[in-house]
């Protein structure tokens, strides 16, 4: 679950309407065919997506998905290019973990 943000006197929280929301990890291949409510699905800049292991035939998360339970929908999807390990969330930054790379994204709003 994505805890509320700080409040903020800069900006508006766009998801406020949306808000429970859920982190969802799912391979390219799930994310392609959701529909987003918002338009902001993110787009892919570009190569192949290491979201099928070749080894296991197994497919690895690669993007990060944000599910609000109150509209029952995604609302916002965030795209990688190699798996997703772990995503953590705070009330001011949301942090994704990859095997060579932390990012940390300022909290949606």
């Amino acid at each position: 679950m994505v805890p509320n943000p700080i409040a903020s006197k800069r900006s508006e929280d766009k998801f406020a309407n949306s808000r429970p929301l859920l982190v969802v990890c799912a391979d390219g291949f799930f994310a392609s065919g959701t529909n987003v409510q918002d338009g902001s699905n993110a787009p892919y800049n570009g190569g192949t997506s290491n979201s099928h292991d070749q080894m296991s035939g197994n497919y690895l998360p690669t993007t990060i998905q944000f599910y609000s339970m109150k509209s029952h929908a995604y609302v916002h999807v965030l795209k990688f290019r190699s798996v997703v390990y772990s995503v953590r969330c705070s009330s001011r930054v949301i942090v994704v973990a990859q095997s060579t790379q932390i990012h940390c994204f300022q909290y949606l709003q």
